[in-house]
């Protein structure tokens, strides 16, 4: 039996998914590339048009030789075991990126619009700079952590590689 969950593309209708069902010790899920995963009413993805994917139905297939007056109380009977997800109350919403134009204020009477051009740029490169300053930091903060884990494991290496050589003796 091939069970199948069916999503639509939420900007797209006729834009539709399938994934695989499978039962997994912790209940019924998705086969994905990244491995299992829950069967949710609406899936982030980045390959659908509006990043959003809504869940329409299964697709039931018995490869069993059924009757024709069976396939049907089957296919009832299998649709009773698998989760139903609920829908929420709203749709997640796609991240719009950042807005990394320059935005300058109405120029008043007088005033020089290439000043306030330069300023307005010159504010927004000192927040990039600022920005970039303080991720570097995290990163170097993780990368110090690590560095101390890295220097501890090869201490333990270097122990454990001194009480597996064998002793040597001098020959007196």
């Amino acid at each position: 039996m091939t069970i199948k969950a069916i999503y639509r593309d939420v900007a797209d209708p006729n834009n539709q998914f399938s994934g695989v069902v499978v039962r997994t010790a912790d209940g019924w899920r998705i086969q994905t590339d990244e491995g299992p995963r829950n069967i949710e009413y609406y899936i982030q993805e980045e390959t659908a048009v509006g990043g959003v994917l809504e869940f329409v139905d299964y697709e039931i297939y018995s490869e069993q030789n059924l009757r024709p007056a069976d396939i049907i109380p089957y296919i009832n009977s299998v649709r009773a075991t698998l989760p139903w997800p609920v829908k929420p109350a709203d749709p997640p919403r796609r991240a719009e990126p950042d807005d990394s134009r320059i935005h300058i204020e109405p120029r008043q009477p007088g005033e020089s619009s290439f000043a306030k051009l330069k300023a307005a740029g010159n504010k927004a490169a000192s927040a990039y700079r600022a920005n970039r300053e303080r991720e570097r930091q995290q990163v170097q903060r993780e990368m110090q952590a690590s560095s101390q884990q890295i220097a501890q494991v090869r201490n333990i290496n270097n122990y454990l590689a001194a009480q597996m050589r064998p002793k040597r003796s001098t020959g007196e």
